[in-house]
């Protein structure tokens, strides 16, 4: 198994040709027609959803005899003609239910290529490769971890995009955004999150006042600052008033707030898009510095939307709608209006989810989008929730979806202010580099997410029996060794924008059955993992 993964620095050219098709894709993707019909298309993908994946099955796995799946289906005595009368019989999500229990499923790490497929004594062979889907041509990418240091590619395109726009148009229809303005909270490339959130809403004619980018403004992001630019500059030559990013330090929240109050006096309510800590940070500057924001729409993701931290947001006065969005996959649900905490509507017309019989259930995603990043079946991508029926009257409700998950969390991965990180390459960094460079043993350290009333943080406990000359150069080294894996360099500089990582002198928790763990995640009190 791999501790962790590191990532050469891409050449100059390469960084070219990859930008160069990401510019191509654009002009693609902004000369594109906006969906006329949101409903009737999600609709029509809801009706037709057991023979598109029955026919997407049979183009990817059984036409290809070396296709991990393909192998699967084969231990489990499965052959096309069996799956399909499964499906007619019993539907789609019984069908991969029972399909999980013999066999036909990837776990988190199979999926990752940390830990070999194996299925009855069988070894199923895989590559970084083995799960993209055929027809994804895409120019938006990501990674993440793989096998033998390679990176699990993942690309997008514009048809996904144009795809994910007939929910963005329930989201605008579902809290009446139509008439607000935006306001971006956003990084710059290689972040692609500010131009894909920017870009679609000015495709439906909202007005994008601002976008703000934390963390921005260092010397090496100068040349992700022009692309980001050269990336505006095409959408504004396609008739969009997209705006320029601007950078914001570490303190100027109350900035942000001024504006969005400032743009309330005038009549003009606004709409917000961030990860949830921007979100949290920018509400709380609104109530300390007596700016009024009421009425202000937060969308938003990327971490866990805790009580606490909606509670800061509300007291602003501001509604929250959550996000789900995996890389791999694509989008999973959003929030209507009526949901409260970790839970947002499934889009059963491009991705179906199952849950296991556990108290703490994980959910198992297979595609039904031909032109997802992934083809996956049964694939964990390290997350839990609990899957079941919608219980509201909403825009995402009457358009058919009609299922939700909720009490999402994360079981195998870091999600903290926005930033991914795999969790074996943080403990690695926590159990390894932090006690071979200031001493100690791997239990003396541990890091431990916390909330801190505008947001969640990240605690490095160190036992005191470790003898320091000067803690705080434990944060910066930290910061520093997240940079040697893949998705560590722009969540070292969101973090350190943030001022998110202290070093605290404790005891590291132990759990009620004596062990030390070396990270302790938020969500972690809900399995038994309680200080002893």
């Amino acid at each position: 198994m791999i501790r962790g993964l590191r990532f050469p620095a891409l050449s100059f050219l390469s960084h070219m040709a990859h930008y160069g098709r990401f510019a191509s894709g654009m002009r693609q993707y902004l000369s594109s027609p906006v969906a006329s019909d949101s409903r009737g298309e999600i609709r029509r993908r809801l009706e037709h959803r057991e023979e598109t994946w029955l026919r997407l099955v049979r183009r990817t796995v059984f036409a290809q005899p070396d296709h991990p799946y393909r192998r699967m289906f084969g231990v489990a005595g499965c052959e096309m003609g069996d799956l399909e009368a499964a499906v007619r019989r019993r539907g789609l999500e019984d069908t991969l239910t029972r399909l999980r229990g013999e066999g036909v499923y990837l776990s988190a790490d199979e999926f990752k290529g940390r830990t070999p497929i194996e299925r009855s004594g069988v070894h199923i062979p895989s590559t970084a490769t083995s799960f993209t889907t055929p027809s994804s041509r895409g120019w938006l990418g990501g990674a993440s971890s793989g096998s033998s240091g390679g990176a699990r590619i993942t690309t997008s395109g514009t048809r996904h995009l144009l795809l994910a726009e007939c929910y963005l148009r329930l989201t605008i229809e579902e809290f009446q955004l139509d008439r607000f303005s935006m306001i971006v909270v956003r990084p710059i490339l290689p972040s692609t999150a500010g131009l894909v959130t920017s870009i679609p809403m000015n495709r439906f004619g909202l007005t994008v006042d601002s976008w703000f980018a934390p963390g921005s403004a260092g010397s090496d992001s100068l040349h992700y600052r022009g692309l980001t630019s050269l990336m505006v500059a095409m959408a504004l030559l396609h008739g969009l008033k997209t705006p320029f990013p601007r950078s914001l330090g570490k303190d100027e929240w109350s900035l942000v707030a001024k504006l969005i109050s400032s743009r309330k006096e005038k009549g003009v309510s606004c709409v917000v898009s961030s990860f949830v800590r921007p979100a949290v940070q920018l509400a709380a500057a609104a109530v300390e510095c007596g700016y009024d924001i009421s009425g202000t729409v937060f969308l938003v993701g990327g971490e866990a939307m805790t009580n606490s931290k909606r509670n800061v947001i509300e007291s602003a006065g501001g509604r929250v709608s959550l996000r789900y969005w995996i890389s791999e996959i694509g989008p999973i649900g959003f929030a209507c209006s009526e949901m409260r905490g970790n839970c947002v509507h499934l889009f059963d017309d491009t991705v179906v989810a199952v849950n296991d019989s556990t108290n703490r259930p994980a959910v198992f995603f297979t595609t039904l989008d031909e032109d997802a990043p992934s083809f996956v079946i049964n694939a964990e991508m390290g997350d839990c929730g609990f899957v079941e029926d919608a219980n509201c009257q909403c825009e995402f409700r009457s358009a058919g979806i009609s299922r939700q998950i909720r009490d999402i969390a994360s079981r195998s991965r870091i999600t903290t202010l926005g930033m991914t990180l795999e969790y074996s390459d943080v403990a690695a960094i926590v159990e390894e580099s932090l006690p071979r460079r200031f001493g100690g043993a791997p239990t003396d350290y541990q890091l431990i997410e916390t909330e801190r009333g505008t947001g969640t943080g990240i605690d490095i406990r160190i036992h005191p029996r470790v003898t320091l000359a000067d803690a705080s150069a434990i944060a910066d080294y930290f910061l520093q060794a997240l940079r040697s894996y893949y998705g560590g360099a722009a969540a070292s500089r969101v973090w350190a924008h943030a001022g998110a990582v202290r070093v605290v002198r404790a005891e590291p928790r132990v759990t009620v059955t004596g062990k030390v763990l070396p990270i302790y995640l938020l969500d972690q009190t809900s399995s038994g993992n309680r200080d002893s």
